[in-house]
């Protein structure tokens, strides 16, 4: 219980006698996945089926299904494994160690990191083989080279890098000019629309690469991505390859160009899914349902949504969805619903081509009954991806951890109240399906990681949270280099105007240099730590603040400065709430809080809450 998903795969003798049409089902904490499965092929490998949260447990199950043929059940393996001697997980272990492991024969094991790749290709039988690679220069200290090219076999009769266009009578294997001109032209066209329109073409080639020399009958490439060593920002281009590579949005934006390419060579007229929906919210209506809206992706027929208890495995087990077609909403009640508990929720957008990348996470707990709506709203504002804030550093759900906190702040004397959850885009007023501040008591603002290029807190931001306490309102405001965003490298006074008027707090520095936190006041008692990287994410430059009059230090770091700030109504903290160690340490601290710049959320109750009863769950 509580542990990350793991990844599922499977295993089977393949045979001309098989089933083509076996129904695998993957039972998780969620609901159940069903995949349809040929065994004629593909069975020589793990075949990775994606990763699942069992919780306290799970199942894989396998079915004949409506198709002829034999059914077999063979293995099953959860989690990628770790390589005994060098303790790295086998993904990351080059070919040469993995494909020995993996049950290749002899003939393909006894060879070399490079031709053992397309060899174990051939052994598996894929439909193409797609060789990703980063370039390399070779200038000493860094260059200037830049950009993509892509390369198949030359059938050792042109010279390396020639021209693909140029190599008239070669395409060895069958296919293999065909794939490069569709995936090299895909990869091209995404990089420019969803990156930078300067991204070189550095061409389509062939070269005598033994990773594509050895193939046999299976089409293949080599795309050399961007160069590695391009430490220097060429002339007309946004950023280095180097940094470009580190960064989650270029390799999304290179990753839907290879998706549209492999589509369009095996499916013509296919592509690749929609965007990612953006302006997510999840508000409990005055009806007693809950509705989650967003607003429409570009091209999409339909969307997926999604949700998980925010009492199953760290909030993340999320069910298989509910379709919608015709419309950017969904009005969940209960029974669909619980009463008192709270949920995680995203939406994926549809279309022929397929299903997109997931949104970002808002979370909520569901009243479910007339009356009253949420008087809490979660703001998810972290919406930072840059070669610094990686996929590893914000997995875009981390507004769990503030609902999970909200819900187990009963525990500890918190307020029993609803809560709805949006993303901060979702409040800029001028566009559809806005959610307005002033419908709400508290507003809990995540700004996570963002830093100067995602702006924090943005001008428009600022002016509606302070007009929101201008009229009765109470804000808990959380995040790294908040104070470094707005205050040291702004270029005028708005932020340090709009931290002192508003929170009662002057920054000092941008690093604490610790990850260590003490509580006093309200939070005498809480002696923990920050996310030193162990967690959710390495909190890499906390905040140090300074109380102006009529506020106080509720928390501190060793050296006795300020992580934190509490005023009347208002509460800023040097690094995202979500980092906070662990989920009590969290729970207690936005208890605590809620307690002293909004008591009139005790006033009343809510019905049945979770409290101690979700902090069960959780074993």
């Amino acid at each position: 219980p509580g542990e990350r998903a793991r990844r599922v795969a499977v295993r089977f003798p393949e045979g001309a006698n098989r089933t083509t049409g076996a129904v695998l089902s993957v039972v998780h904490e969620g609901g159940v996945r069903t995949l349809s499965l040929d065994q004629r092929r593909m069975g020589r490998f793990w075949m990775d089926l994606g990763a699942f949260p069992f919780g306290s447990g799970g199942s894989v199950e396998l079915a004949a299904g409506p198709s002829t043929g034999v059914l077999v059940a063979d293995a099953v393996k959860l989690g990628g494994g770790t390589h005994t001697a060098s303790r790295h997980p086998w993904w990351q272990m080059s070919a040469s160690i993995y494909v020995p492991e993996a049950g290749a024969p002899g003939s393909v094991t006894a060879l070399n990191d490079v031709t053992i790749r397309p060899a174990y290709a051939e052994f598996v039988g894929p439909d193409v083989l797609l060789s990703l690679h980063a370039n390399a220069s070779g200038v000493s200290g860094g260059s200037s080279a830049h950009g993509t090219s892509t390369y198949r076999y030359s059938c050792s009769t042109y010279g390396d890098h020639t021209s693909s266009d140029g190599a008239t009578t070669c395409d060895d294997p069958p296919g293999s000019r065909d794939l490069l001109d569709e995936v090299h032209a895909a990869v091209l066209a995404s990089l420019r629309a969803q990156w930078d329109p300067g991204w070189a073409d550095r061409g389509r080639l062939v070269a005598n690469f033994g990773e594509v020399r050895e193939l046999i009958d299976t089409p293949g490439i080599l795309v050399e991505t961007g160069f590695f060593d391009n430490l220097v920002t060429p002339s007309g281009v946004t950023m280095s390859d180097n940094r470009a590579l580190h960064d989650p949005r270029w390799r999304e934006a290179f990753a839907r160009g290879v998706a549209a390419g492999l589509a369009s060579y095996l499916a013509p007229g296919t592509t690749v899914p929609p965007e990612r929906p953006e302006g997510l919210a999840a508000r409990n209506l005055d009806d007693g349902t809950l509705r989650v809206s967003w607003r429409a992706v570009p091209g999409a027929l339909g969307y997926r949504v999604t949700r998980a208890r925010l009492d199953s495995t760290r909030g993340r087990a999320f069910d298989e969805g509910t379709v919608v077609e015709g419309a950017t909403e969904l009005v969940l009640q209960s029974p669909a619903l619980e009463p008192g508990r709270g949920y995680a929720f995203r939406v994926a957008a549809l279309d022929d081509n397929g299903e997109g990348l997931a949104s970002q996470v808002v979370v909520a707990r569901f009243r479910g009954e007339p009356g009253a709506t949420a008087p809490v709203l979660v703001v998810w504002a972290y919406d930072r991806r840059d070669a610094w804030v990686q996929d590893v550093d914000n997995d875009l759900a981390g507004a769990i951890e503030h609902g999970r906190a909200l819900l187990r702040s009963l525990a500890h004397g918190g307020p029993d109240v609803s809560f709805d959850g949006a993303l901060d885009e979702a409040l800029d007023l001028a566009l559809p399906g806005a959610v307005a501040l002033d419908d709400y008591v508290v507003v809990d603002f995540a700004a996570g990681k963002d830093s100067t290029s995602d702006e924090p807190v943005a001008a428009a931001q600022q002016l509606a949270l302070g007009a929101f306490l201008d009229g009765g309102g109470r804000v808990i405001l959380s995040g790294e280099e908040v104070g470094y965003a707005l205050v040291e490298t702004a270029g005028d006074l708005t932020g340090a105007t709009f931290l002192s008027e508003r929170f009662h707090a002057s920054y000092l520095s941008d690093d604490a240099d610790t990850f260590t936190i003490a509580g006093s006041g309200i939070l005498d008692g809480l002696d923990g730590s920050i996310d030193d990287g162990a967690g959710l994410y390495e909190v890499v430059y906390p905040d140090v603040w300074q109380a102006e009059a009529g506020a106080s230090v509720p928390l501190a770091y060793p050296d006795g400065s300020a992580a934190a700030v509490l005023g009347d109504t208002t509460a800023l903290f040097g690094f995202g709430l979500e980092a906070l160690v662990d989920d009590e340490a969290r729970a207690f601290t936005l208890a605590r809080v809620l307690g002293e710049i909004a008591p009139e959320l005790f006033d009343g109750s809510e019905g049945e809450g979770e409290g101690e009863g979700e902090g069960e769950g959780e074993g």
